[in-house]
């Protein structure tokens, strides 16, 4: 295997962790500036963290994993209280934050049931997951951003 993907697992957690930190604006919203200034200043801060075990990685994703969670009801909040056509546009991001999220699930439950190394294997699946709803999340952020402008 390579000694990239869990060092690749190891960075994404972090940055995704400073995407979703709780001081990221004195409203409680969230940008995409944010997001990108918060994951500046991670990597900035992150040393080697290839050597982490299982065990950290997973608990690691699962910290992060419920902090992102509470923001995305948020999100769904906010877009009730804006305008039905302005619902309507968000409706498409909050499904993919859904299904990027029952993905992201799956594969954090398939890598707590890893036994052995086999968890190694399934880090890049879990990365790339992890990767996709931390992108979903961005996005979602900041169509909000613009759709909540436009039309609140």
């Amino acid at each position: 295997m390579n000694i990239r993907t869990p060092m690749c697992l190891a960075l994404a957690v972090p940055l995704f962790a400073a995407a979703c930190s709780d001081d990221a604006g004195s409203s409680g919203d969230v940008t995409a500036q944010d997001v990108k200034n918060e994951t500046s200043e991670a990597l900035g801060a992150m040393g080697d963290l290839a050597s982490q075990t299982k065990d950290q990685i997973v608990n690691e994703f699962e910290k992060q994993y419920e902090k992102i969670k509470p923001r995305i009801e948020q999100l769904k909040a906010s877009a009730k209280t804006m305008s039905a056509d302005a619902r309507v546009e968000l409706q498409e991001q909050i499904d993919a934050l859904k299904e990027k999220q029952g993905v992201f699930e799956k594969r954090l439950t398939e890598i707590k049931a890893a036994s052995g190394d086999a968890w190694k294997e399934l880090s890049a699946g879990t990365k790339s997951a992890w990767d996709d709803l931390e992108r979903t999340f961005t996005n979602a952020t900041s169509e909000f951003s613009k759709v909540g402008a436009d039309k609140k």
